[in-house]
């Protein structure tokens, strides 16, 4: 959870990232989500479950997020 706040939560944008970077420069190809823009949709942008997991996992460790 330490690597989701340091990597994840953006708390100028109050937005919680699926994963990052956003495959655009590699040479791995993923599948569809590289065809998104990086920053949209799953290519290393809010998506909701990510978000709504790390909301709910941090109150059981005693934590809260900070947005």
């Amino acid at each position: 959870m330490e690597s989701v706040n340091r990597l994840l939560v953006k708390q100028a944008e109050q937005i919680i990232l699926l994963f990052t970077p956003p495959f655009d420069k590699s040479a791995l190809d993923p599948g569809y989500i590289k065809g998104y823009l990086p920053g949209v949709r799953e290519n290393g942008g809010q998506y909701t479950h990510a978000a709504i997991w790390a909301a709910w996992r941090l109150p059981s460790l005693g934590r809260e997020i900070v947005l």
